[in-house]
Parts: C-alpha cells; sequence; structure tokens
C-alpha cells in the first residue's frame, strides 16, 4: 500500500505538470485570439479612413478640372511635392490628354480594368492628406495641454501616413442635361454637348516602418537567392557552409514575411496538446491500476 500510494502522488504531479501546460496553452491562445481581434479592428479602422482619403483624391481631382478649364490657380502634386500653377492659356478650354502617366505608381497598378492608358490630363502623387485637414486638427486641439497635446502628436503622426493619389482621363464628348427657367415659356430642360472626364483616385496608408522593414526582407531574400545560385557551382566545404549561412539567413527573413505561427488559424493549436495529456493520463492511470472514474 505505501508503493501504491507513493505511486499514486507521483502521477499526480505528472498530472498537475500535464494539466498546467494545457492551461497555459489555452491561456496563451485566448490572448493571441484577443490580440488577433484587436489588431483586426484596427485594420478595419486604417481601411475605413484610407477609403476617405480616396474620396479627398477625387475631390481634388475635380478641383483641379474645374480650375483649370476656369483659368484659376490649382495645385499640382508630384511625389508629395506641390506646385501652384498659374497658367490661364487654357481658360474655357476642356483639358485634354496632354501629359505621360506613370504606370508604376501604386495607383495605377491597382486599377486592373486598365487597358493600355498612356496619357493623361494630369496625374498627381503623394497628395498629403493632413495638410488638407490641418486647420481642423488646429482648431480642435487649440487649447490642448499636458495629455492633449500627446494625443494632437499621436495623430498628427498617423494622419501623415495617408496620402492621396489621382490622375484623369479625357474620354470624349458627351450630352448632359441642363435644367433652366424662362419668364415666357417655363421650365425647359436643354440638351447641350460637353466634354467627359473619366477620374481615378485612391488613398494609400503607408506606415514607414513597416514598409521599410517588408523591403529590406524581401532585399535580403533576393539577395540571398542569388549567392545560393552562384555559390551552387562549388562542392567544397567552406563553400557548402556558405551556402547553408545563406539558406538560414533567406527563411529567417522569409518567416518574418509569411509569419508562420498564426494560432488563430489553426497553427499550433491546444487541441493536440489536450489530447495527448488525456491519452498520457489514461496511459499512467492503467500502469499504476487507478480507477479512471475516480481520476
Amino acid at each position: 500500500m505505501i508503493n501504491k500510494d507513493k505511486n499514486i502522488q507521483g502521477f499526480t504531479l505528472i498530472l498537475s505538470l500535464v494539466l498546467l501546460i494545457a492551461m497555459s496553452l489555452m491561456g496563451g491562445t485566448l490572448i493571441v485570439l484577443s490580440s488577433s481581434d484587436h489588431r483586426d479592428n484596427n485594420n478595419d479602422d486604417l481601411s475605413q479612413q484610407t477609403f476617405y482619403v480616396a474620396e479627398t483624391g477625387l475631390l481634388e481631382a475635380e478641383k483641379f478640372l474645374v480650375n483649370t478649364f476656369l483659368g484659376l490657380p490649382r495645385r499640382a502634386i508630384n511625389n508629395g511635392s506641390e506646385s501652384s500653377i498659374t497658367d490661364t492659356s487654357s481658360k474655357n478650354i476642356p483639358p485634354s490628354n496632354t501629359e505621360k502617366v506613370d504606370t508604376s505608381s501604386v495607383c495605377y497598378r491597382s486599377f486592373k480594368n486598365i487597358i493600355s492608358l498612356e496619357n493623361v490630363v494630369a496625374h498627381h502623387t503623394g497628395g498629403s492628406f493632413y495638410k488638407i485637414v490641418k486647420p481642423i486638427v488646429d482648431e480642435v486641439y487649440a487649447s490642448a495641454s499636458g495629455k492633449e497635446e500627446k494625443f494632437k502628436d499621436q495623430e498628427e503622426r498617423l494622419l501623415n501616413n495617408y496620402t492621396y493619389e489621382y490622375f484623369m482621363v479625357n474620354v470624349g464628348k458627351a450630352e448632359f442635361q441642363e435644367a433652366g427657367s424662362s419668364v415666357a415659356q417655363g421650365s425647359i430642360d436643354v440638351i447641350k454637348a460637353g466634354t467627359a472626364y473619366r477620374i481615378y483616385a485612391c488613398g494609400i496608408y503607408d506606415d514607414a516602418a513597416r514598409v521599410i522593414q517588408i523591403r529590406e526582407d524581401f532585399e535580403t531574400i533576393q539577395k540571398s537567392i542569388s549567392k545560393i545560385s552562384s555559390l551552387s557551382d562549388n562542392s567544397d566545404p567552406l563553400t557548402i557552409n556558405q551556402i547553408n549561412r545563406w539558406i538560414t539567413t533567406k527563411e529567417n527573413h522569409a518567416s518574418n514575411i509569411q509569419k508562420v505561427f498564426y494560432l488563430w488559424e489553426g497553427g499550433m493549436s491546444f487541441h493536440g496538446g489536450l489530447i495527448g495529456a488525456v491519452i498520457g493520463s489514461v496511459y499512467f492511470s492503467r500502469k499504476y491500476h487507478y480507477q479512471s472514474g475516480h481520476f
């Protein structure tokens, strides 16, 4: 009986450790799920705000078209650098497709339905969303102090990550309906010939630190692949050692991008540990003749 009690006590210790591991895995999984939900909510907020920035791009493009036709000053934006255009020679002349479109831009490549578009009325990139809303931010935080100033700094850093881009195309003549009125004849509708434009606009969120890190990972992976390819013709021990190091480097940077350990998608789930704990418990209960019902 003494020997049996000792066996049972040893089994209790093992069981406690197994249950502790299982509960730790469950707790860790819950933490990861919570952080994943928090990140998803943040991404949804960023996506919605980026959509509003895209709408701002549409409004800025319309303003540019109207001011060009009226011969008024308008802003030109090239990779965030703004300049003022005061040329009035195009007054009352519908703007035509006279500029080359930048086919390498993020906004242009995001539209998959564009076919062989070369010339546009204007293509402006890197427009600062913060410059547009800065008067509103300054007004809201006009009397800020202490913690409110810290919130203002955070808001400014976030808004500075948003940019807009747009380009517009003159698609030709189009009829439009104009409503008017006359004292003698009453209300009438007049069909007139005008010029139609198609505007493409994008809102872009660019977290500089995150983007730089991803680019560095990609560059390192490309360099590693190039080195592995150039060294693969040699089979001496030193070369093999260098190849192994480049392979390790490539895999490490690839894992930074791929994020293998997604617990919320089933990887490294606690279910396997729980099943293993049950199987181990049954095994020890039978080995030491401990009744499974009591266990």
